[in-house]
């Protein structure tokens, strides 16, 4: 194609994108959110991508605005992470049944809801943490490369929610009862068993779906609870073998 027809058809995509399309400003307005809030969601690929007409200026489709108060939504009422509120949306434009993607919100907002469902979902720095758990710098950065912490974002915009404030709180327990960082490494094992458990139900969960025989939130609350059973079970056995041992 010659430089000419390229220059054509690039000018006919700006005219054609500006039919209805609004600038950033407008769709700021129109979602009640900051512009640079806007430019923040759609580096971070949750948003249509706008169509530039010039190099500091952009149309972006009216379905923006739409997807802004989807993601403000999922963050006020499921309390979401914006990496999975990112699936959500690819998910959503790929043009999946609607039942399956209100199902698929429901399980994701209990999986992520915070333990106490009175409170507001948690999310605060490093240094927050520190003064919250009263744990060290040092200990805390030992359990993150343990794997026993997942924070929110990188480098220095880290945020830790609630789990990773009760993680830390237990923890502490733990190491004031006398035990080390390194010997709360076997939790990483415990996390391994836990990832592959899920990943292999996960891909049969996959497999199932093409028969529409897959409820997510059953299973996500099935998962939950037999974890927690399964964990009270290995207490008692080790228990009662500990009691037989002392005979």
């Amino acid at each position: 194609m010659s430089d000419d027809k390229k220059t054509a058809k690039t000018t006919k995509n700006i005219r054609s994108a500006k039919k209805g399309a609004l600038k950033i400003s407008e769709v700021a307005r129109a979602a009640g959110v900051s512009t640079p809030t806007v430019h923040y969601y759609m580096k971070a690929g949750l948003l249509t991508p706008p169509v530039a007409s010039s190099r500091n200026m952009s149309y972006y489709d009216p379905r923006c605005v739409a997807e802004i108060k989807l993601i403000k939504d999922l963050q006020a009422k499921k309390y979401l992470p914006l990496a999975v509120i990112k699936m959500i949306m690819q998910h959503e434009r790929t043009g999946q049944e609607p039942a399956h993607l209100a199902e698929m919100r429901e399980a994701l907002g209990e999986m992520f809801r915070p333990p106490d469902s009175g409170e507001k979902p948690v999310r605060i720095t490093f240094k927050e943490l520190i003064a919250q758990s009263g744990v060290s710098g040092t200990v805390l950065k030992k359990m993150e490369v343990l794997g026993l912490l997942l924070p929110d974002g990188n480098g220095g915009d880290k945020l830790y929610d609630d789990i990773d404030v009760s993680i830390v709180r237990n923890m502490k327990v733990l190491l004031d009862q006398g035990l080390t960082i390194k010997d709360l490494g076997i939790f990483k094992k415990y996390i391994v068993v836990i990832r592959e458990t899920i990943l292999t139900l996960h891909d049969r969960m996959h497999e199932q779906h093409k028969e529409n025989s897959v409820r997510p939130m059953e299973l996500t609350n099935a998962l939950n609870n037999l974890r927690s059973l399964l964990a009270v079970k290995a207490q008692r056995q080790v228990f009662i073998e500990f009691m037989e041992h002392q005979k």
